[in-house]
């Protein structure tokens, strides 16, 4: 059985060390999942702003998800 905390810092490790072979496109798609794995959550989102204030829903766990993230831009 993997423990919480090892599948936690598996997570850090392959979010963290990914190295140049990456994709950071991937990173938000990478971070829901892990996160939905991990977490007592309904379900997650990952919203991003850019510097002059734009911001996208590049990831969601669930199709409910995407629809609060879209009302919320």
């Amino acid at each position: 059985m993997v423990y919480r905390e090892e599948r936690l810092a598996d997570a850090f490790v392959t979010l963290g060390g990914a190295g140049a072979e990456f994709e950071a496109a991937r990173l938000p798609y990478v971070l829901v999942r892990r996160c939905d794995e991990l977490l007592a959550a309904d379900g997650v989102g990952v919203l991003l702003a850019d510097p002059d204030g734009t911001v996208r829903a590049p990831a969601a766990s669930h199709e409910n998800v995407r629809v609060m993230q879209l009302v919320q831009i």
